[in-house]
C-alpha cells in the first residue's frame, strides 16, 4: 500500500507540472473580440509575458512583456539568495572509518557543525566575529550588500513597471526607474558572485596545499546555490536594461497593462490615422 502511494504520489506531481508548464505557456489568459454585425473584425488576448492581436483573415502579432520576465528572474534570484545564505553546507569534510562514515563536519559563514554516524549533530556558532578570517567576515558583508540590494532591485522595477500606477504614464521616467532596478540586480549578482567564489576559492586552495595542517574541506551545497542565485539575478537585471532601450510611442501603447479598446488595431497605419482624425475637415480649408 505504501508503494502505491508513493508511485500515486509522483505520477501526481509529475502531472501537476506538466499541467503547469502547459498553462504558463498558453497564450489566451485573457481575450476580447469586435463584433462587426455578424462576423468577429478582431481579437485580443493574452497573458503574462504577451498581448497579440488577430484580424478577421487570421494573421495576428504579438509583442512581448521582457520587463514582466526580468521581474521574475530577479525575484526568483533575490529568494533563493535568501535560501543560500542560512544553508549550512558551504563546505563539508568527512570522516572516514573501516567501513562506514564515521563523522560529517560542514559549516557556513555563521557556524560549524558536526554529525556522527548514528546522526546526532551539534553546531557551534562562531564566538566571535574579530577572531575570523578576514574572507569569511568580508563574504558575510557581500551577502548582505546582496540581499538589501535585491530589494532596491525590485522595488524599483515594480515601481517602474507600465502597469503600475506610481508615477502616472510618465514613461520616460518609469523606463529610468525599470534601469535602475537593472542596475542593483547586477550588483546583487556581483556581490553574490564574489563572496561565493572567493569562499570556493579558498576551499580548493587548502584542499590541494599538501602543507595545509587543518581539515581539508570540499565545496559544499550553499555555494551552487549562491552561483545560482547570482546568475538568475545577473539575467534578469540585463534583460531590464535591454528591455529601456526602445521606447517610441507604439510600444509603450503595447505594454501597457489596460486591456486595448475594442475595434483597435496595433499597426503603425492605425496609429496615424488616430491621430489624423482628430481634425475636421474644415481644419484643413
Amino acid at each position: 500500500m505504501k508503494d502505491v502511494l508513493q508511485v500515486l504520489g509522483l505520477v501526481s506531481g509529475f502531472l501537476g507540472t506538466v499541467f503547469a508548464f502547459i498553462t504558463l505557456n498558453i497564450s489566451t489568459w485573457r481575450e476580447s473580440s469586435d463584433f462587426d454585425n455578424v462576423i468577429v473584425t478582431s481579437k485580443f488576448f493574452g497573458n503574462l509575458w504577451m498581448i497579440c492581436a488577430e484580424d478577421s483573415t487570421g494573421v495576428y502579432n504579438c509583442w512581448y512583456f521582457p520587463k514582466t520576465l526580468a521581474l521574475v528572474l530577479g525575484f526568483v534570484g533575490w529568494v533563493v539568495l535568501g535560501i543560500s545564505l542560512p544553508n549550512r553546507y558551504w563546505r563539508e569534510s568527512t570522516v572516514d572509518g573501516n567501513v562506514i562514515t564515521t563523522s560529517t563536519i560542514y559549516e557556513n559563514l555563521w557556524m560549524s557543525c558536526a554529525t556522527d554516524s548514528t546522526g546526532v549533530h551539534n553546531c557551534r556558532e562562531f564566538p566571535s566575529m574579530l577572531a575570523l578570517s578576514g574572507y569569511i567576515q568580508a563574504c558575510r558583508a557581500l551577502m548582505f550588500a546582496s540581499i538589501v540590494l535585491g530589494m532596491f532591485g525590485l522595488i524599483a522595477t515594480l515601481v517602474g513597471m507600465q502597469c503600475s500606477k506610481v508615477g502616472g504614464e510618465n514613461y520616460v521616467l518609469k523606463g529610468r526607474i525599470v534601469a535602475v532596478g537593472g542596475v542593483f540586480f547586477i550588483l546583487q549578482s556581483l556581490c553574490t558572485m564574489i563572496a561565493v567564489s572567493w569562499y570556493a576559492s579558498n576551499i580548493t586552495r587548502e584542499f590541494f596545499d599538501p602543507l595545509y595542517p587543518g581539515t581539508k574541506y570540499e565545496i559544499g551545497q550553499g555555494l551552487y546555490i549562491g552561483w545560482s542565485s547570482g546568475t538568475l539575478a545577473l539575467i534578469g537585471g540585463c534583460c531590464l536594461l535591454c528591455s529601456c532601450k526602445a521606447k517610441n510611442k507604439e510600444e509603450k501603447l503595447l505594454y501597457s497593462c489596460q486591456t486595448p479598446s475594442r475595434g483597435a488595431v496595433f499597426t503603425p497605419s492605425t496609429v496615424s490615422r488616430s491621430h489624423s482624425s482628430q481634425y475636421g475637415r474644415n481644419e484643413y480649408v
